[in-house]
């Protein structure tokens, strides 16, 4: 047979697949075009030159890692659609005379074009995309655009022999089952159906375990640093709960269905329910994953957009002033007890020559390392290293002497030696008496709304009369302390001014570290941003990949139920009726999905709160408002995917 034979046929099977064929060229069109915009993203002259260009290389070299473990996985997943509706006509072709070497000559053509198209079509929208993208990021950072052409080659090579090696790999193990079975084996495995599934009881406890397992730990959680400890651990819960709960559950609740005589022996719901009692070991699993792709998009949409759109209130909470410095390396505390306000002011007021002494604002104080209890905290030893077990208390206690607190606040707050006033913190102590490895203070009061710079782990910030008395009995206790001063004051004046000026200053002053609140929020918008384009990028491939799998799971289900529905047809079932009793079938199984994403993004939202707070992220109402949009944005694309794809359930099934 010639090789022109061969190729005519497999152009003839993927034209007469389309249906098939089409979504497969685009999801493998989609995954090439997003991988090669991330790889573009870390080598783009225009990004480079970028202040924050390490920490977007950093973000999009974990984008590619992802993809490349995404890829894999989802053209495996969609790969078994397909394999299973050509394994009847691979069949029919070997019955007919045809031998096993020639119809994997045809598999070859096949996987040779959808590949090449697949590829081709990948790197047009790509190399489009990735100047799109590039200038959106731009702009995002208040970079001057730069349209000059840029074609990552070195990246084009890489893609192309990953996804080639892919679809290789695709190939064989598609091969593999046209070689090893028998015809009549292929030809039953399409029409094939599954017995009855028994409902597994332990799946179902097992699953509602795991998720009210995560669920507790992401609401009981307290502080930042415990959170970043046990996010992966409740995700992996979450992820192996909800499959348990949908392959379980699903069985369990169509049962429950079946036993209802009048609701199964309805016209609408007898073909719908009977269908999916012999299809849900397989169909739990697609629903899990519709699932678990619809959380990790709202999520990475909803945390990232957070981190962008509050950056100016996280900016402000890290540097309260325009220019903030930062004593370093003090070890000495009578050398910290002699710091002054004034003893910067001849290096900042001839670089600053606009600011006068009483507009320095300085602060000291000291910091001690301790482990949370319930009645204060313990001081950690300077030979003493934080275990494991005791990351979750983990805490700094930061103590200010009560006359630099009334000399920099203007107040008139007055203590007696055993007393002490809290500063709002990480964390609220509610005991009348605060206890210090021993050393008891009793707690006068507590100020609200004072700002002490970004909250990453546990902390008390406290004022107390008598420092000297607190800091001798922490050095009889050998305690690991560090000893800070600051000086910050405001300019109102244009960033570019500030960052010059702040560098200059650095020039004349060491041993400080000199930040410009400008620079910081420059540094810090170009890492949010690219977070946020990250996001986006992975949310777009995530939301391709549960449409497409809604596709395939509708076209698939279509066929499986096209016979029954044409046996029903012929006693009298109208095109109505079968309207009626797809759109029931769409009520058990289309929208549970959403529903229990719903579910997972409400519980995830405090653990989620707590790790951005590392990031910087402070402000409650846009982490809420980003939630929020993220899921009613993602409930509009699932609706229109539904509509879409049902229709083509519709078309098999009535034809």
């Amino acid at each position: 047979m010639s090789a022109g034979l061969f190729t005519r046929l497999a152009a003839d099977g993927i034209k007469k697949n389309k249906k098939l064929y089409i979504p497969y060229i685009i999801s493998l069109a989609g995954m090439v075009a997003i991988s090669y915009v991330l790889y573009y993203l870390t080598e783009a002259p225009a990004i480079t030159r970028m202040r924050g260009a390490s920490a977007l290389w950093m973000v999009m070299s974990l984008g590619k890692v992802v993809m490349v473990v995404f890829s894999c996985l989802f053209l495996l997943y969609t790969n078994s659609f397909l394999a299973k509706r050509r394994n009847f006509e691979f069949a029919l072709y070997n019955i007919l005379g045809m031998n096993k070497r020639n119809v994997v000559r045809i598999l070859l053509g096949e996987t040779v074009m959808v590949g090449s198209m697949g590829l081709i079509i990948g790197f047009a929208a790509g190399i489009l995309l990735s100047k799109l993208f590039e200038l959106i990021l731009v702009k995002m950072c208040n970079y001057p655009a730069d349209y000059s052409f840029y074609l990552s080659v070195k990246s084009i090579i890489m893609l192309v022999v990953f996804y080639v090696a892919i679809m290789l790999i695709l190939f064989i193990f598609s091969a593999g089952k046209i070689i090893i079975n028998k015809p009549i084996e292929l030809l039953r495995s399409t029409n094939a159906g599954e017995k009855e599934p028994k409902t597994n009881i332990l799946f179902a406890l097992g699953g509602i375990g795991l998720l009210g397992g995560a669920y507790y730990m992401a609401v009981t959680i307290e502080d930042p640093l415990s959170s970043l400890n046990i996010f992966f651990t409740a995700v992996l819960m979450v992820i192996v709960g909800t499959y348990l709960l949908f392959q379980a559950g699903s069985v369990f609740i169509c049962k429950l269905l079946k036993k209802n005589k009048k609701y199964y022996y309805d016209p609408r719901h007898f073909v719908p329910v009977s269908g999916m009692i012999y299809r849900m070991k397989r169909n739990g699993a697609g629903l899990a994953t519709i699932c678990i792709l619809a959380t990790m998009v709202m999520v990475m949409l909803g945390s990232t957009g957070s981190l962008f759109f509050g950056l100016n209130s996280s900016i402000d909470k890290m540097y309260p002033y325009d220019i903030n410095i930062n004593s370093v390396g003090i070890s000495n505390y009578e050398e910290w007890k002699s710091l002054s306000p004034d003893m910067l002011n001849k290096d900042i007021l001839e670089v600053f020559d606009y600011i006068k002494p009483e507009d320095v604002h300085f602060e000291r104080y000291e910091n001690f390392v301790a482990l949370k209890n319930e009645n204060g905290a313990d001081f950690m030893k300077e030979d003493q290293n934080i275990l494991p077990g005791d990351v979750a208390n983990y805490m700094m206690v930061e103590v200010q002497s009560l006359a630099d607190y009334n000399k920099n606040t203007g107040s008139n707050l007055s203590l007696e030696d055993d007393e002490v006033f809290f500063l709002s913190a990480t964390s609220n102590f509610k005991k009348d008496v605060l206890i210090l490895s021993g050393l008891e203070y009793k707690v006068k009061g507590k100020e609200e709304g004072f700002n002490f710079g970004t909250d990453v782990v546990n902390s008390y910030r406290i004022v107390v009369k008598d420092i000297d008395k607190l800091d001798r009995y922490a050095a009889s206790e050998n305690a690991q302390k560090h000893l800070y001063a600051t000086w910050g004051f405001d300019t109102r004046k244009d960033q570019d001014d500030d960052i010059s000026r702040a560098h200059a200053l650095e020039e004349r002053i060491h041993d400080v570290y000199i930040r410009s609140k400008a620079e910081e929020r420059l540094e810090t918008t170009d890492m949010y941003a690219s977070l946020l384009l990250l996001g986006i990028f992975l949310s777009i491939v995530f939301m391709g990949a549960c449409a497409f799998i809604i596709y395939f799971k509708q076209l698939t289900e279509g066929y499986e139920d096209a016979g029954a529905y044409k046996t029903m047809r012929s006693v009298g079932m109208t095109k109505k009726e079968i309207k009626k009793g797809i759109n029931s079938q769409t009520l058990i199984t289309f929208f549970s999905p959403l529903f229990m994403a719903a579910v997972h993004l409400a519980f995830s939202a405090p653990l989620v709160h707590k790790l951005l707070i590392i990031l910087g992220l402070s402000d409650i109402l846009v982490f809420t408002l980003s939630y929020i949009i993220c899921f009613a944005a993602f409930a509009v694309f699932y609706l229109f995917v539904y509509k879409k794809t049902v229709k083509a359930y519709v078309e098999i099934v009535s034809a």
